[in-house]
């Protein structure tokens, strides 16, 4: 199915029943990927292994990914429950594999597509409460632990001690955010074929990775401490005047409690609790920067 008839699907809401259809389509295809011999946790590992592997699982996820962005732009109320059905889906299907470290990540990797995609696109068209949705939605993890956690929770330790591995994919042996570099390159060629965002891609990609860091405080700390950690992304590594940092913090200075992350949910609504995470996170960037 092409990218025109998918835009269809979604742009009636009467057609929701053969979107989920179409969905649970490919869902089945990458599900019974992920359990094959292509991506056996028997493997030993290579370069060439790993970035076949990885090109296998973006090839069978791509048209979820389309549908992610386009639900996360032009989603209606009523197809709500499928914004979160391809996540909920292969994350469950992958609940209590013991994979190693490096084919367990090249699995997840369909998971970080379909979470940054959503997100993104999310941003780009302002609709914070799809954002918080997403950052909001329980999965199994996946570890051996038993209590739920958050994508972006899971996501980091899946990714914890491979993230080097996407220099070579960059072809970059000392990018201090491989990975975060990888995808902004990769999930850029989905969106180029389905929404084209032009110059508001980078800006909608970086603000999606602050606002991941941001909330990733949030949800770790009761009380925020005046230093703490999160994941950074490429944002990192522009100056304060041209860091989505510096343009939230100013966002959010003007409107306060009307700003519409906080309207959405973030930060409990409430704008001086955002002020004490920005604080402690700014604090984070200063100490890398040393």
């Amino acid at each position: 199915m092409n990218n025109e008839e998918i835009k269809k699907l979604i742009a009636d809401d009467h057609l929701r029943i053969e979107l989920h259809d179409r969905m649970g389509h490919n869902l089945n295809k990458l599900i019974e990927a992920l359990d094959g011999e292509q991506l056996s946790n028997d493997t030993t590992y290579s370069l060439e292994e790993f970035k076949a592997r990885i090109e296998k699982i973006e090839e069978l996820a791509e048209e979820l990914c389309t549908i992610q962005v386009l639900l996360a732009y032009w989603g209606t109320v009523k197809q709500s429950s499928l914004f979160t059905f391809s996540l909920n889906s292969i994350t469950l299907a992958l609940k209590g594999k013991r994979d190693r470290n490096i084919w367990r990540a090249v699995k997840w990797h369909s998971i970080q597509q379909l979470f940054y995609c959503g997100g993104i696109s999310a941003v780009a068209s302002g609709n914070y409460y799809k954002l918080y949705e997403l950052f909001d939605l329980m999965i199994p993890p996946p570890d051996q632990t038993k209590d739920m956690v958050t994508i972006s929770q899971a996501l980091l330790i899946v990714n914890s001690k491979i993230d080097n591995v996407y220099n070579k994919l960059i072809e970059n042996d000392n990018h201090i955010t491989p990975l975060s570099e990888y995808l902004y390159n990769q999930i850029n060629l989905i969106f180029n074929k389905v929404i084209s965002l032009g110059p508001l891609y980078e800006p909608s990609f970086d603000r999606f990775e602050l606002m991941r860091a941001l909330d990733y405080i949030d949800r770790k700390h009761d009380d925020i401490p005046e230093q703490s950690w999160s994941p950074i992304g490429r944002f990192y590594l522009k100056t304060f005047e041209n860091n989505p940092f510096h343009q939230i913090l100013n966002e959010a200075e003007k409107h306060k409690e009307n700003w519409a992350p906080l309207q959405a949910g973030f930060c409990h609504g409430s704008y001086e609790r955002f002020q004490k995470i920005c604080a402690s996170f700014q604090k984070r960037l200063q100490q890398l920067r040393w």
